[in-house]
C-alpha cells in the first residue's frame, strides 16, 4: 500500500478517489510543499520486467521503416533491454540525487473544487536578483525534462545573464503526479493550481516557460493571473489557420512559411497524429487499458510521437525506457485523458486567449508550430521576442532536454532584456 499522509486519506474518503492505490510509489501529500524521495515499489518493478519479457510480438511486414507503427525486430530489442539490462533502481538514485523533489497538494477555483495533488521540483538559485520560473513539461513528459537546462538557469555563466528560481511540476497525471479521479481538471484548472503552488512558494509574481501542453497551459492561465505571471517562453505557439489564410491557400496566395503549415495539417505524416489525439480525447480510458497491461505497447504509443517529433536525432533504449517508465508508474491514463479535457476546453482546435503579457517564440525544426509565421503568432499573444532555429539546430519537440543549452540562451535573450519581458517587475 502506499505510504499516504492523513490529508490525502481524509480526501480519498471525502471525495472518493479511488484509484489511489495504483499509483505503486510512496507518496505523501499534505497542504504544504514538503520533501519527497522517489521510491517505486519492488514488487511493481519485478512484475514490469516479467512483462516485458513476455511481450507477444505482432507478424507484421518484411519491412524496416514505420509506416504501420514501430517494427516487431525493434519491439524484441526494447523487450530483452527492459528485461535484461535495465535497471530501474539505478536510474531511480540519479533522479534522487540530481533533483530536489517535494509533493504538495494545490487546489484550483471554483470550477474544480477537489483537492490536486502534486510533485514538483524546486531549485533555487544563489543569485539574488533570480527570477521565479515556473517550468511546464509536455505529452509524454514529466518534470524529467528539465533534467540538462536546470542548472543553466539556475546558475548562468556570468552575471549579466538572468538567473532563475525553477519550479518544474509534473501535471497531474504524468509521473508521481497522481491522476485526478473526476472530470474537469482542465488546462485552465491547472493553470490555477500552479499558481497556487507558485504561491505556496512565495513567488507571487513569475514567470513561465512550456512547450506542449505546458505551453498550453501558459496561454490558457494568463487572463486569469495578468500580474501573477509576468510573462511567458513557448517553444510551441501552435496558431490555427483561419479561414482567410485557407481560402489564400487554396489560390496559392500562401507565403512559403504559411504553404508549408498548412500542407503539414493535411499531410499523410501528420493525420496519424491527429488520429492518436482523437483517440484519447474520445475514449481514453479504453486505450489506457492495454497500455497500462503492457509497459512495451505503452513504450511504442509514446515513441511514435517522440520519434516523429524529433528528426535528427536516435533515442537510446535506455533513454526510452526511463521516459516510459516515468509515465508507466502510475499509469498512462491520467496523461492520456487530458486530450479530453483540452478539447472540451476547444484547446485542440486552436481556441486559446488572447495573451496580454508579452510572449517569446522559439521555435525548432520538426515540432508541430515550426512555421507559424510571426504575423499568426500576433494574433493570439503579445509577442516580443521571436526566434526560428534553422533545421541544423537540434530540438524538435523536446528542446529543453535534448538541446538544454540553446533553449537556456533564449531563455537568457527574452527575460533578459527587461522591458520586454516586463522582468522590470521584479527589480
Amino acid at each position: 500500500m502506499i505510504a499516504l499522509s492523513l490529508t490525502l486519506v481524509a480526501s480519498i474518503a471525502a471525495h472518493g478517489v479511488h484509484a489511489a492505490q495504483h499509483l505503486n510509489f510512496d507518496a505523501d501529500f499534505t497542504d504544504k510543499p514538503q520533501p519527497f524521495t522517489i521510491h517505486v515499489h519492488q514488487d511493481f518493478i519485478d512484475d514490469t520486467k516479467a512483462k516485458t519479457g513476455k511481450t507477444r510480438l505482432s507478424t507484421d511486414l518484411d519491412q524496416p521503416d514505420f509506416d504501420d507503427g514501430v517494427p516487431s525486430h525493434v519491439v524484441s530489442a526494447w523487450s530483452r533491454y527492459w528485461e535484461d539490462e535495465y535497471d530501474w533502481r539505478t536510474v531511480e538514485r540519479a533522479l534522487n540525487d540530481d533533483f530536489e523533489h517535494f509533493t504538495t497538494t494545490v487546489h484550483a477555483g471554483e470550477n474544480y473544487t477537489y483537492p490536486i495533488p502534486l510533485h514538483f521540483v524546486h531549485h533555487q538559485s544563489k543569485r539574488s536578483d533570480a527570477i521565479p520560473l515556473l517550468f511546464l513539461h509536455g505529452w509524454p513528459g514529466t518534470f524529467h525534462e528539465v533534467a540538462g537546462i536546470i542548472d543553466l538557469l539556475t546558475s548562468p555563466p556570468n552575471d549579466t545573464l538572468p538567473a532563475f528560481h525553477v519550479v518544474a511540476p509534473d501535471l497531474p497525471g504524468f509521473g508521481f503526479s497522481p491522476a485526478p479521479t473526476h472530470p474537469g481538471l482542465g488546462l485552465r484548472e491547472m493553470g490555477q493550481g500552479f499558481n497556487d503552488l507558485m504561491n505556496q512558494l512565495g513567488y507571487t509574481k513569475y514567470v513561465g516557460q512550456g512547450g506542449d501542453f505546458g505551453s498550453h497551459i501558459l496561454r490558457v492561465m494568463s487572463p486569469d493571473f495578468p500580474d501573477s505571471l509576468v510573462s511567458i517562453l513557448s517553444n510551441l505557439f501552435n496558431v490555427t489557420p483561419n479561414s482567410t489564410d485557407l481560402q489564400r491557400f487554396a489560390n496559392n496566395q500562401t507565403t512559403p512559411e504559411e504553404t508549408a503549415l498548412i500542407s503539414l495539417l493535411t499531410d499523410p505524416g501528420f493525420t496519424w497524429t491527429k488520429a492518436y489525439w482523437d483517440i484519447e480525447k474520445s475514449v481514453p480510458l479504453q486505450v489506457a487499458i492495454g497500455l497500462t497491461d503492457s509497459p512495451i505497447a505503452w513504450m511504442a504509443w509514446q515513441y511514435m510521437g517522440m520519434r516523429m517529433m524529433t528528426p535528427g536525432y536516435e533515442w537510446s533504449t535506455e533513454q526510452l525506457i526511463t521516459w516510459s517508465m516515468l509515465n508507466y508508474i502510475q499509469g498512462p491514463y491520467g496523461g492520456l485523458r487530458i486530450y479530453k479535457e483540452a478539447n472540451r476546453e476547444g484547446v485542440l482546435d486552436g481556441f486559446f486567449p488572447f495573451v496580454k503579457q508579452p510572449v517569446g517564440v522559439v521555435k525548432y525544426f520538426g515540432d508541430a508550430g515550426y512555421d507559424v509565421p510571426i504575423e499568426w503568432a500576433r494574433r493570439q499573444g503579445n509577442i516580443t521576442f521571436f526566434s526560428k532555429k534553422t533545421p541544423d539546430v537540434l530540438g524538435g519537440h523536446f528542446p529543453a532536454f535534448l538541446n538544454p543549452q540553446s533553449l537556456a540562451e533564449d531563455c537568457w535573450a527574452f527575460w533578459g532584456n527587461k522591458t520586454a519581458s516586463r522582468v522590470d517587475v521584479f527589480y
